[in-house]
């Protein structure tokens, strides 16, 4: 009898931003991930994985800006197709659906990153609202090193806050109240 392939989340619900593993089993052997999807939106990471030798995988995905609410999760290796539910928690509460973490100076809400021998570079944060307003144009700038405090223009981390934050080298860390996979080099963020 041949296995049924599935798939399987590290969790089964989750706010944007958030880093998310698929672990899929009873696949062809040998094979190369042909779509990985949440929604209608490809997260196939680069390069794309394959199956082992007993057909199981496994990756990870950054979940996007997607509506609240239950969203399928789709896996095709060859011709075959697993899927499995995701629901995705509003920005701004949590998941029990309380309120988000109160806003927080930068040096408190990357305390995870700053305290790994300096691991943050610099972060970015984007808003929208202040796109058209000289002189950032919306891009506010966090630098943890001393030499940067007076060229620092983010002062408060807020629920929803976009970021792109630069770590020297890949860690996990608690951002925002929520623990995220970092990769070295620029990571996306929403808090």
């Amino acid at each position: 009898e041949v296995p049924r392939a599935e798939i399987v989340l590290s969790t089964d619900e989750g706010r944007p931003g958030e880093t998310i593993t698929v672990t899929g089993v009873g696949f062809k052997g040998f094979t190369t991930l042909f779509s990985l999807e949440i929604g209608d939106l490809d997260v196939l990471p680069s390069p794309k994985p394959s199956t082992g030798d007993l057909g199981t995988f496994s990756a990870s995905f950054i979940v996007p800006q997607l509506d609240t609410g239950t969203q399928s999760v789709r896996a095709k290796v060859g011709d075959t197709t697993a899927s499995a539910s995701f629901r995705i928690i509003p920005l701004g509460v949590t998941a029990t659906g309380a309120p988000a973490l109160p806003a927080q100076a930068p040096e408190v809400a990357f305390a995870d990153i700053i305290s790994n021998a300096d691991n943050l570079l610099r972060g970015w944060h984007f808003n929208p609202a202040t796109q058209n307003d000289a002189p950032d144009f919306g891009w506010f700038l966090y630098d943890p090193r001393p030499v940067f405090a007076a060229a620092n223009t983010y002062a408060s981390v807020d629920s929803g806050d976009f970021l792109w934050l630069l770590v020297r080298d890949a860690q996990s860390a608690t951002i925002c109240g929520i623990s995220r996979s970092l990769f070295g080099g620029w990571n996306p963020v929403v808090c």
